[in-house]
């Protein structure tokens, strides 16, 4: 969302993902290449320590068998490895609070244009309310949100040029210039 606007489906409508397979999955479905990594590494990693406890060679054991844990034991430590160094290389948004509990949450659409378009929206089922919040067609960001003497970072909707702006969005760069109009100057 930082890089640019996306729709429902691919921002506001993501669940966080519970375990590795799920990520391999989501990885695939929205190709993300990074999250596919991490999450094949973390399904490496469960294996990592069955393979490891079979490393030391011992005469009750055949040879062909330990050798084959050593290999992939290194190959699977190469992998590891590999995501951790490609990790400091991922340019992150920055996040004045952490998005995963409730008052950070809280934070990012507070202000927001969006928060109007959910009105009522919480009395229907989860399908319904995907399907709701689908069918207003919205395209969401993370970015800089501007107001009449404030100025933060949050989630909103794009404006675009239905609404007489050219777009709202100006990225998620807190030096970024403001957007044309104002967020907080809409009349709501």
């Amino acid at each position: 969302m930082a890089k640019r606007t996306q729709p429902a489906v691919r921002s506001i409508l993501l669940s966080p993902l519970t375990n590795p397979f799920s990520g391999i999955y989501a990885a695939v479905k929205h190709r993300q290449l990074f999250l596919f990594a991490a999450s094949l590494a973390a399904i490496l990693s469960e294996f990592l320590p069955l393979l490891l406890s079979n490393v030391p060679f011992s005469l009750a054991q055949p040879y062909d068998a330990a050798a084959a844990c050593i290999i992939m034991s290194c190959i699977f430590l190469s992998v590891l490895i590999a995501v951790v160094v490609a990790s400091f290389f991922i340019r992150y948004p920055p996040m004045p609070v952490d998005p995963r509990s409730i008052a950070g949450a809280m934070y990012y659409v507070s202000q927001s244009h969006m928060l109007s378009d959910f009105n009522g929206i919480s009395r229907f089922d989860a399908k319904e309310r995907e399907q709701r919040v689908q069918e207003m067609g919205r395209r969401y960001f993370y970015g800089v949100l501007v107001g009449g003497t404030w100025r933060r970072m949050g989630v909103d909707y794009d404006m675009g040029p239905s609404d007489g702006v050219v777009t709202a969005y100006s990225g998620a760069r807190w030096d970024s210039p403001p957007p044309m109009e104002p967020r907080g100057s809409r009349e709501v």
